[in-house]
This record gives structure tokens, C-alpha cells and sequence, in this order.
């Protein structure tokens, strides 16, 4: 059942006419009638990037255009949802500011290279592990128990070096893929990894 919670919350008023938002506070009293009998003044002015910054939930623009003329100097890590391309093309995206430039959020993957044997932890969904060895090196899944993966996270694995790079699932992990491969091909082969079930895992890419 929905509650009525009547304790103080800032908030922010939108005056269309002077393009301001006005910082507004108070409490509610629930059991009182309200009548609006004379004009209103507010003494504190606030700018949209107070707005921007308020934690009352993500920015929404029509498109970028509208974006850049609201976030004229965004810091990094600001972030907002775009609906639609200047051309009207749908998109809705949530992006990040970062070093001068709007970011999807999804258009790419950090890359992490190793060396050695290595077991994939949480930390490494939707990143590209690079594997770069002369030797071969061993690629683990661990157990749900050890690392709790939610089911549809993925992590890729490059073979960047000229050592095979096998994955290799641990006791109690199930990794299916075509005709049980699991070595990547060759230099520079990728393969992705998609957690399927608590501890099932799908591995999908140029494999031998």
C-alpha cells in the first residue's frame, strides 16, 4: 500500500517564462486543505546544473542538440538519457560525459590484458580480457559460489599472443559450446563468454 511520507524534501521549480528552476523546501501536512490566495516569491535561485546534479534521478533530452544546450560545460562522469538522434532517429540511450565527449554507454568494452593463467571474476563482466603469452595460458570460469555472475553477463577473451588459449570451467561449472571447443583458434581469435544459468556458461567465437 502506497504511503504518504510528510518529512522535509528539497525541490525544484521550473519558471518557464525566465528559464529558472527555483530551490523549493518543506513539509507536508497531509490532513490540511491548501489554498493558493496570494502570488509566490522565491529568495534562492538555482541553475539547471544544480538540477542536473540533484539526485532526483536521471537526466532526460529529446535529443543531443537539446542536451548540449542544457549541459553547456558537463564534468566527467555526468550522466543523462538521450531519446532520439538531431535527425529523430530513436534511439534512447543512456550516456556518460567523458573527456570532451558524450559516450554510450554501451559502445565499448574495457580491455584488460594478462599474462599468466587467469581466473575471470565479476569485476571483469563486460570487459575484453586480452591474453597475451607465448606459453599457454589457461582461462577459468569459477563457480556461482565464488563469483556470483548474473545471468546474462558476458566477458570476452582475445587470444593476443602466440601461446593457445584454452578456457577451462571448474568443478561444477557446465560450459557448452559448439562441438565442445574451447581452445581459441589462433593468434588474435576471440571467443565470448555468456553465463547462462547459475553455473552454465556459454562460449561462442573462433574456436578449434
Amino acid at each position: 500500500m502506497t504511503t504518504v511520507d510528510t518529512s522535509g524534501k528539497l525541490a525544484y521549480l521550473y519558471d518557464q517564462a525566465t528559464d529558472t528552476w527555483y530551490a523549493v523546501s518543506g513539509a507536508t501536512n497531509t490532513t490540511a486543505a491548501y489554498n493558493w490566495v496570494n502570488s509566490h516569491t522565491f529568495n534562492n535561485t538555482v541553475i539547471f546544473k544544480d538540477v542536473v546534479k540533484a539526485e532526483a534521478g536521471i537526466n532526460n533530452f529529446q535529443n543531443p542538440l537539446e542536451r548540449d544546450s542544457v549541459l553547456t560545460t558537463p564534468s566527467n562522469g555526468t550522466v543523462c538519457f538521450v531519446r532520439q538522434e538531431d535527425s529523430g532517429l530513436q534511439i534512447n540511450q543512456v550516456q556518460y560525459y567523458f573527456n570532451g565527449s558524450w559516450r554510450y554507454v554501451n559502445d565499448g568494452s574495457q580491455i584488460d590484458t594478462k599474462i599468466n593463467n587467469y581466473t575471470i571474476s565479476v569485476a571483469d563482466a563486460g570487459k575484453a580480457i586480452i591474453v597475451n603469452s607465448a606459453s599457454d595460458r589457461i582461462v577459468t570460469i569459477p563457480t556461482n559460489a565464488s563469483a556470483p555472475f548474473a545471468i546474462g553477463q558476458r566477458v570476452d577473451v582475445i587470444r593476443s599472443g602466440l601461446g593457445l588459449t584454452t578456457i577451462s570451467p571448474s568443478a561444477g561449472v557446465i560450459l557448452n559450446s559448439v562441438d565442445s571447443k574451447v581452445t581459441l583458434r589462433e593468434q588474435f581469435s576471440a571467443g565470448t563468454l555468456m553465463k547462462t544459468g547459475t553455473n552454465t556458461w556459454l562460449l561462442i567465437g573462433d574456436l578449434d
